[in-house]
């Protein structure tokens, strides 16, 4: 006699491993390149550093003069 199997058990596993293959076949077709993640990387650095160098002074310190 064959080995006793649980099928709900294997469904499960067979649809777990579809939604890994198509999960992994996703990230392949719409992942960003290396390049693309650096310049936006370096558009938000520069967009905080100009936000943070027109900020105006922090409402919640007192000034010292």
């Amino acid at each position: 006699m064959g080995t006793v199997i649980n099928l709900k058990q294997a469904k499960r596993k067979l649809a777990k491993i579809k939604k890994e293959k198509q999960a992994s076949e996703n990230r392949a077709k719409h992942g960003q390149t290396k390049a693309v993640k650096t310049s936006v990387k370096k558009f938000n650095k520069r967009t905080q550093e100009t936000v943070d160098a027109h900020k105006l002074n922090d409402p919640g310190k007192k000034d010292k003069s």
